[in-house]
C-alpha cells in the first residue's frame, strides 16, 4: 500500500542499525512524530536515546517497552494481516526492534522503505493508516528542534 497515510514497519535485529536508522529518518525530513518504536520489553528507552531531540512515541498506544499482547491486535486493527502482525510480535520477543514510519503519500513510503532497507531493517511492509492531520499538509513538516524547551 503506497497511499496517503500509509505507515511503514521494519524490524531491526541489531539496536547499532536501528540507531543508523532513526538518524537517516531525521536527516530525511521525517519528524519525530512520524516515527514509532516498539521494543522488547528487556530494553529501557534509556538504551535507545541517541540525542537530546529523539522522540520514541508509542505505537498505536501501546507504549515503548510496553505489554506486547496488545500489539498484535493493534497491528491487526491498522491493517496488517494477522499472520504478518504474528510475525512482527515474535520478532521483537526475540529482541527485535520494530520502527514504524507515518507516511503523508507515496514518495515518502518509498523514501521510508529504502532508508529502513538501506540501514538492516527486516520484514519490511506498509499498511494504510487512519487519517492524520498535520498541519494539513500532504508532507511532513521539518524538524524544528524544539521538543522540550
Amino acid at each position: 500500500m503506497a497511499g496517503k497515510n500509509t505507515a511503514v514497519f521494519g524490524i531491526y535485529a541489531k539496536q547499532p542499525d536501528f540507531k543508523k536508522g532513526l538518524y537517516q529518518l531525521k536527516e530525511s525530513g521525517f519528524r519525530h512524530e512520524d516515527i514509532s518504536v516498539l521494543v522488547p520489553e528487556n530494553m529501557g528507552t534509556k538504551e535507545l536515546a541517541t540525542e537530546k531531540a529523539t522522540i520514541v512515541s508509542a505505537l498505536a498506544g501501546v507504549g515503548v517497552g510496553g505489554a506486547i499482547g496488545g500489539f498484535t491486535g493493534a497491528l491487526i486493527g491498522m491493517g496488517l494481516p494477522e499472520y504478518e502482525a504474528k510475525r512482527y510480535d515474535g520478532r521483537i520477543r526475540g529482541g527485535g526492534i520494530l520502527l514504524s514510519v507515518h507516511c503523508d503519500d507515496s514518495e515518502w513510503t518509498k523514501r521510508a522503505k529504502e532508508i529502513l532497507q538501506l540501514s538492516g531493517a527486516e520484514d519490511i511492509s506498509s499498511s494504510g493508516e487512519a487519517a492524520a492531520d498535520f498541519a494539513k499538509s500532504d508532507r511532513p513538516q521539518p524538524a524544528t528542534g524544539t521538543y522540550g524547551e
